[in-house]
């Protein structure tokens, strides 16, 4: 506890993720956006021109039992707030009016 722990789930001849990760390991992490309910568990540490590398950061008071299951969630910040916005759900698009890539005229605004 409160040590790293790296894990790599990436076939080194594919650089996909391996079948024995797909079975064990969450690959998938959610963000959080603008919902200030929720707090994110995992973090970015590290990020280069390819890969991004995500931390679980499950803190001592809530340590989770074998069998417990967690959302992980992710604050990307507000560098994401342009892809936010072509999926629909950045602030432009829940308080500003503004579509999402599907609508046409934002889209070509946004490009």
């Amino acid at each position: 506890l409160g040590d790293c722990q790296l894990i790599d789930i990436t076939d080194d001849a594919t650089g996909e993720v391996h079948s024995e990760a797909k079975k064990h390991t969450p690959i998938y992490v959610n963000e959080i956006g603008h919902n200030t309910n929720l707090c994110a568990n995992v973090r970015i540490m590290h990020k280069n021109d390819r890969s991004v590398y995500y931390y679980a950061c499950i803190e001592k008071e809530n340590a989770m039992k074998k069998g417990d299951c967690v959302e992980l969630l992710v604050d990307y910040g507000k560098l994401y707030e342009n892809v936010r916005e072509r999926k629909g759900y950045g602030v432009a698009n829940l308080y500003g009016n503004v579509g999402d890539d599907s609508d046409r005229g934002a889209k070509l605004q946004r490009n």
